[in-house]
């Protein structure tokens, strides 16, 4: 587990450039299985069908991308989409999903920054409103203010040791213009 250790800590060492735009640690419930509503293309009556979908991993990191996007509607809303206004108006998310290689229910780990506010309770809503809109989201949800960010992303990444290599999504961070450009020369893995 020698090389697991040392990839859990460059994981964390590379993920750490954020560490100064974190500021919220959020851990979101997955459910196993969610009703998916389509609206039927051969009626237009408004008619849905309905059907049962099992979560995989694929699904869950849409979910973040989803999550990701309602976040970004509710904490900035038009803001997000204008062009004078957009570099920086999107929040800061990085992601791991646990539970994948084991019996445990899945859940996402994730620290959040760039939110528009001061106050935790203005943060709190817009993440479980985001949540909320998602398919998979389950009712158990955690935010807490981040005051130990190294310590937290150490945490998202325990499943590394587990032989989970793709603990933290590096691929679905998702962060505005204005930190990519702060964080510049600085290469992820």
């Amino acid at each position: 587990m020698r090389i697991n250790r040392k990839y859990k800590q460059g994981l964390v060492d590379t993920v750490n450039i954020y560490n100064p735009y974190l500021t919220y640690a959020v851990t979101l419930t997955m459910k196993q299985r969610a009703k998916i509503r389509v609206k039927r293309f051969d009626n237009w009556d408004g008619e849905y069908n309905e059907f049962s979908v099992k979560l995989t991993e694929e699904i869950a990191i849409d979910q973040i991308n989803y999550f990701n996007a309602r976040l970004t509607h509710y904490a900035y809303g038009k803001d997000a989409r204008k062009t004078s206004t957009k570099h920086y108006s999107q929040p800061l998310v990085v992601s791991a999903i646990e539970g994948l290689s084991s019996d445990k229910r899945i859940h996402i780990h994730a620290a959040i920054g760039n939110l528009p506010t001061k106050y935790l309770f203005e943060a709190h809503e817009w993440i479980s409103k985001a949540w909320a809109d998602c398919d998979f989201a389950y009712k158990h949800i955690k935010i807490k203010k981040l005051t130990d960010t190294e310590g937290w992303l150490d945490y998202m990444a325990k499943e590394v040791s587990d032989g989970n290599t793709d603990a933290i999504c590096i691929n679905s961070i998702k962060q505005p213009q204005s930190i990519q450009q702060l964080v510049g020369n600085r290469k992820l893995l």
